[in-house]
C-alpha cells in the first residue's frame, strides 16, 4: 500500500516538493494555461518557476541525425541558447532527445540556469541516456511534472507537456529547428494560443 511507496521512496531519499494550484507559489503564468495542472511536483530550486526572463526553447528530435539536419544548425542552436545565457533568460525546455537536450546541456554549461520540464513523473528516466541530466538539473536547477510519482506514462502527456513548457516562459519560444510532427507543432500552437512571441531560427524553412 501507501506506506510501502513512501518507505521505498525515502529510502532512496527522493526529495520533491509538492505544490497544488492553491497554494501561493504555484506560478501565476501556469494558471491561465488551459487545463491547468491542479498539482506540481518539483526538485530543485522552485525560485526558478518566477524567473522574471525565461525562454523556452523547442524543436526536433533529429536534431543530431545528418540525415535530417545540418550540423550547422546544431552551431546556430548552441549559440543561440549562449546568447539567452548571457542576457541572463532561465532557459526552459522538455529534456527530450535533440535540441531539448542541446538547450539543458548548453545552458548548464555556459552557468546559466535551466528548469526541465518532463513529460513523466520525477522519478522516471525518458529517454533513458539523459539520466545523468535529469539528474544534474534536479541537484542544481529545477525538474516539474504534473504527473505523480509512480504513474504509468502515456504519449498524451508529452502533448501537454510541450504547453505547460510554453506557459512557463515568460518571453516566448525559440525553435532551434523544427520538422518535428508532434512536438514542435504542438509548441508552435501553443505559443500562439497563449500569445507569446515565436523565435525561429533562420534556415528553419524548407
Amino acid at each position: 500500500g501507501m506506506n510501502g511507496v513512501i518507505r521505498s521512496l525515502s529510502n532512496a531519499h527522493f526529495d520533491f516538493d509538492v505544490v497544488t494550484i492553491a497554494d501561493d507559489n504555484y506560478p501565476d503564468r501556469l494558471k491561465d494555461i488551459k487545463g491547468a495542472a491542479p498539482v506540481l511536483y518539483l526538485m530543485g530550486d522552485q525560485t526558478l518557476l518566477e524567473a522574471e526572463k525565461s525562454m523556452a526553447v523547442v524543436g526536433t528530435r533529429e536534431l543530431y541525425d545528418p540525415t535530417v539536419t545540418d550540423p550547422r544548425v546544431i552551431q546556430d542552436g548552441k549559440e543561440i541558447i549562449e546568447r539567452l545565457v548571457e542576457k541572463e533568460y532561465v532557459v526552459v525546455s522538455g529534456l527530450a532527445e535533440g535540441c531539448d537536450t542541446l538547450a539543458h546541456q548548453t545552458a548548464i554549461e555556459q552557468s546559466g540556469r535551466t528548469v526541465a520540464v518532463l513529460g513523466t513523473p520525477l522519478d522516471r528516466f525518458y529517454p533513458a541516456e539523459n539520466r545523468d541530466l535529469q539528474t544534474r538539473i534536479a541537484q542544481d536547477h529545477l525538474l516539474v511534472s504534473i504527473y505523480p510519482i509512480g504513474l504509468r506514462t502515456f504519449p498524451s502527456y508529452f502533448a501537454f507537456r510541450n504547453r505547460f513548457t510554453v506557459g512557463l516562459a515568460n518571453d516566448g519560444v525559440t525553435v532551434i529547428r523544427a520538422g518535428d510532427k508532434s512536438g514542435t507543432q504542438h509548441a508552435m500552437n501553443d505559443c500562439d494560443t497563449q500569445g507569446k512571441t515565436l523565435y525561429v531560427l533562420s534556415h528553419n524553412s524548407h
